[in-house]
């Protein structure tokens, strides 16, 4: 299959930052191994491996899957790129946080108004694998369980089957929506310290990325703590 060496899956763990970016960056470095498994299993003489290659058929992605797992990647490589780089421990990171978060919400908002603009961004009531579940699920090895947080509940688990293909039109546009929503909701307000971070730093001391009253609270901040640490 033209691969230069030998190349494993990666685990999505909940606790380990970027965890699921990886994963799907993996399997999209696979893609043509994972579907070229099945029919090299089916064609295999042992029963349960010919079985297994019919499983791994039913509930191979489809195309528009693997399109829209492409895409998602695309984003999230963007938050992989600032949070290496604010992970960093050779160097001071406080005064990059505030310009690199800037930067992902206006590289967000620059893309949802171009859907807008373009009408692509509507509200969804299309079917997705999640709405399609029943209350009550037989115990199958081609439904997975999965972990959900749900604003009253807290984490909820559910079953999903993974041989239905999700309905992808319209969900890529909705992600990026949630994004930019989610990074407003947790980032809307800024903190003297960070501000001041940056405000000292050579590289962000015009404080381009806010706003006036921002800059003109921050530099008031400064002086004040000029005036008493020096009277």
């Amino acid at each position: 299959l033209g691969f230069q060496k030998k190349l494993s899956t990666i685990g999505d763990i909940s606790t380990r930052w970027n965890s699921s970016f990886y994963a799907w960056e993996r399997l999209l470095q696979l893609r043509r191994a994972i579907i070229y498994l099945p029919s090299r299993l089916q064609s295999d003489e042992n029963a349960t491996v010919r079985k297994d290659g019919e499983r791994l058929a039913h509930i191979m992605l489809t195309n528009s899957e693997w399109t829209f797992l492409d895409e998602l990647n695309d984003i999230l490589s963007s938050f992989e790129e600032i949070m290496t780089l604010l992970s960093g421990n050779t160097y001071i990171t406080i005064s990059l946080i505030y310009p690199a978060i800037s930067a992902l919400v206006k590289t967000l908002k620059a893309s949802l108004q171009q859907s807008y603009i373009e009408s692509v961004l509507t509200d969804i009531n299309e079917l997705t694998i999640l709405d399609a579940m029943e209350e009550v699920i037989d115990d199958t090895k081609d439904f997975v369980e999965i972990r959900e947080v749900d604003p009253e509940l807290g984490i909820i688990h559910k079953k999903i089957d993974i041989s239905i293909p999700m309905v992808t039109n319209g969900m890529l546009e909705k992600f990026k929506k949630v994004l930019y929503d989610s990074m407003h909701k947790y980032w809307q307000s800024v903190t003297n310290v960070g501000m001041l971070a940056c405000l000292l730093d050579p590289r962000f001391k015009k404080l381009r990325f806010t706003n006036i009253s921002v800059i003109q609270r921050t530099n008031e901040h400064l002086k004040q703590l000029y005036e008493i640490e020096s009277g």
